[in-house]
């Protein structure tokens, strides 16, 4: 902590308007990370002011990043015992943590209401005591591969999704979900189905296509009222071998709520395909979520021809890069 020029500045301004400028600060996207985390470094009384405001939105996407926050959570005797289950509401991990870790974040942060856990789990990890701490957790936004849920409670009437009113699960074709209980949902109102491989030779590219493909016809029948949004997500175009505009038309035409989502990436091998097939849908600061509601909505207002037109992917698919995830913590 420094008692210079900041706390001079301090001094001279009414405690209520200084506290307003340093939340304001810290909450604004447009000044980089690093320097808003300084403000809490400024003096213990602004610290207590900013922390709640920084450790909101949490974005762990390395193993150093996962190692250190929980090390946080488990020693931190400058905050109060219930500061992270009443502070962070959004957690992001986008790297495999240990069980010790994950069961430290699960019960450090039970406060949550967006859980996006975006990594290929083994099933391994799915043990008693991280199974017991999902009822723990109420999210409304939940992302989660379907590893990470104990065999024989992989449905839709498990803790964890009570009160989801977005979804998203990470599915790998070797694993089972149970669908029955998918239509009695009474929230959920956005649902993305995404092929997360864990054994990523068991097929052929192209078999694994028939499959979501087989597994989206499945689905639609089962779908509650309450749905607007269903999304079934790509994450390796080039898997469609050399019919990937006519498989975009023929997933889309199984319901008109149906809306495919393509991982874009600049890297990848058919970055030039996506950008000529979807050049409209990238949006800033849209999530895939809004980009999804956009093509359904302009289908059901007549738009938009459904099903849609051959040789049309763009009205079929939206570019899927997750703007509205956050930035790593730290």
């Amino acid at each position: 902590m420094t008692d210079s020029l900041p706390m001079k500045f301090l001094s001279n301004i009414p405690k209520d308007i200084a506290w307003s400028i340093f939340v304001d600060l810290v909450n604004d996207t447009r000044i980089r990370r690093s320097w808003r985390w300084q403000c809490a470094l400024i003096s213990k009384e602004v610290k207590a002011w900013v922390e709640p405001a920084l450790y909101r939105c949490v974005g762990l996407y390395s193993s150093h990043k996962v190692t250190k926050f929980c090390e946080t959570i488990a020693n931190h005797p400058s905050k109060p015992a219930n500061f992270f289950t009443n502070h962070v509401k959004t957690l992001a991990v986008g790297v495999q943590p240990s069980a010790q870790e994950m069961i430290l974040l699960l019960k450090g942060c039970t406060g949550v209401e967006a859980l996006l856990l975006q990594f290929c789990l083994p099933p391994a990890t799915a043990n008693e005591r991280i199974e017991a701490l999902w009822a723990g957790l109420s999210p409304k936004d939940l992302c989660i591969p379907i590893a990470a849920i104990a065999k024989a409670n992989r449905s839709f009437i498990h803790p964890i999704l009570r009160n989801a009113t977005r979804i998203e699960l990470l599915y790998d074709p070797i694993l089972v979900w149970d669908w029955t209980s998918f239509r009695d949902l009474e929230s959920v109102t956005h649902v993305s189905v995404s092929v997360q491989l864990l054994h990523r030779d068991a097929e052929p590219p192209i078999r694994r296509m028939d499959w979501l493909e087989r597994l989206a016809k499945d689905i639609v029948p089962l779908l509650p009222v309450s749905l607007k949004v269903f999304i079934v997500s790509l994450f390796d175009l080039s898997t469609i071998a050399g019919d990937r505009p006519s498989f975009l038309q023929a997933i889309s035409e199984i319901d008109i709520r149906l809306v495919i989502g393509i991982n874009y990436s600049p890297w990848n091998k058919w970055h030039w395909f996506i950008k000529n097939a979807v050049p409209h849908t990238l949006v800033d600061n849209q999530d895939f979520w809004e980009q999804a509601e956009a093509i359904v909505r302009r289908r059901q207002q007549g738009a938009l021809k459904w099903p849609p037109k051959p040789g049309h992917p763009h009205e079929a698919a939206i570019l899927q890069d997750l703007p509205g995830y956050p930035h790593d913590w730290e």
